[in-house]
């Protein structure tokens, strides 16, 4: 009989199954206000006026840059934009940063994501909706 834990793989799913997507995006972006656009934390994206938001569409939580088309998609793409990294290295960090003890050594991390409320979003409901529409013009 083998002895020890079951050896957990790093994925989005293992990860959601222990935060969500929000605690992400609040650990990343900490001062965002959901449905509410602020400026942009993407890389050299020096914003004059708030053009990021960080909203939800059938119940998942996704972010749209209006001044850079490039910077969308869900909590894991956040932060691989946020840190220019690739799929796997930000699931790393996510890791890390949570003490999920996935692959990283195990914290405490249920206190950091009850040091502030969840937002209710229910899977059949738009409570807070976003759509990134880009029109190119030419001349």
């Amino acid at each position: 009989m083998i002895k020890g834990e079951k050896r957990i793989p790093l994925t989005k799913e293992s990860i959601l199954s222990k935060i969500s997507e929000y605690d992400i995006y609040k650990a990343f972006a900490p001062k965002f206000k959901l449905g509410k656009k602020f400026s942009s934390p993407m890389p050299g994206r020096g914003d004059s006026d708030p053009s990021f938001i960080i909203g939800t569409k059938y119940g998942n939580y996704y972010h749209c840059d209006y001044g850079e088309s490039s910077y969308y998609g869900n909590c894991v793409d956040f932060v691989m934009q946020i840190k220019s990294c690739d799929f796997n290295t930000a699931l790393r960090l996510i890791d890390t940063e949570f003490g999920l003890g996935i692959q990283s050594p195990l914290k405490d991390w249920k206190s950091v994501v009850s040091s502030y409320s969840q937002p209710i979003i229910k899977d059949d409901e738009q409570q807070i909706h976003i759509e990134c529409h880009y029109k190119r013009f030419t001349e």
